[in-house]
């Protein structure tokens, strides 16, 4: 018996469009996602290691041999404080010798042994000053000394500076320091450093007024320096130590 062929029955018509539509669809899905699933995300470049630091030598270095010697100290000689008359003056004759030290000029004390110091700064280290007390006019003669003062039109003592006449302490600072005790030059028949017509008073007793004590009160003179002087006289040993340090 002939079976007679006819058209597809329209259900299953349907079904094969339907599933052509999807394979046409699923086919440029597939396309465009193979590239995306087949990429790789590029590679990231790391930052090579930093090199290491190179070790440092922290041993001390070792101190080179010294052979040290400490400066050799100041020294002071003193070859000559002389007192000395001139003129019917006093004077001070001084010359000093240093070594081992930068100091040039001297400072030169009277010391009060009850009131202010008379003091000479920026002298030489070899000269001639005027005694304290005593004064010279322009031409060197002596207008006044120690001991004495002016009043009424006659010399009459004076125990104010008194003790100018009297063994007094001097001390020559140069660095370092070096002290004698000299005395008010004496009267000779050449010479006499007191006023006119008088002699060396006696010396103050302590019951005689004086200079009252002004602590730390220094009069100071300005230095009178005369010329290098190159005599005989008396030679004080050298009082040597080191010099104080201000």
């Amino acid at each position: 018996m002939l079976t007679s062929v006819g058209s597809p029955h329209p259900s299953k018509r349907r079904h094969s469009v339907r599933a052509l539509a999807v394979t046409c669809l699923l086919v440029p899905a597939a396309l465009l996602a193979a590239p995306a699933l087949g990429a790789t995300a590029p590679p990231t470049t790391e930052p090579p290691p930093s090199p290491s630091p190179a070790p440092t030598n922290t041993d001390a270095p070792t101190p080179e041999p010294t052979n040290y010697e400490p400066p050799p100290e100041p020294t002071m000689l003193l070859n000559v404080l002389s007192p000395i008359c001139d003129g019917d003056a006093p004077y001070l004759v001084y010359d000093v010798d240093v070594e081992n030290t930068e100091g040039s000029t001297a400072t030169i004390t009277f010391v009060n042994p009850s009131g202010g110091n008379v003091v000479y700064t920026d002298l030489p280290l070899s000269g001639t000053i005027l005694w304290p007390g005593a004064a010279v006019d322009g031409s060197g003669a002596p207008t006044d000394w120690p001991g004495w003062a002016f009043v009424g039109g006659e010399w009459v003592e004076d125990s104010s500076d008194a003790w100018l006449r009297n063994p007094i302490t001097v001390t020559i600072e140069v660095n370092p320091t070096a002290s004698a005790t000299v005395s008010y030059p004496p009267a000779t028949p050449s010479c006499s450093a007191n006023p006119p017509g008088r002699e060396d008073p006696p010396p103050p007793s302590s019951g005689e007024a004086r200079l009252p004590n002004t602590g730390t009160e220094t009069l100071t003179y300005a230095g009178i320096a005369g010329g290098l002087v190159v005599l005989g006289g008396l030679t004080v040993a050298a009082v040597r130590r080191r010099a104080h340090q201000g």
